[in-house]
């Protein structure tokens, strides 16, 4: 993966998360599906 391509998948992450607001059980659900895709499925 490039820096790139790395760096545009941190930006939507972070704008996922921006999206979620203050509601940090949203916010780390996302990120345990980001890191963790594989286990949830």
């Amino acid at each position: 993966m490039t820096r790139e391509v790395q760096l545009l998948s941190v930006i939507r992450l972070q704008t996922d998360i921006a999206k979620q607001g203050l509601d940090l059980g949203g916010t780390m659900a996302l990120v345990v599906e980001r890191v963790l895709p594989s286990t949830l499925g």
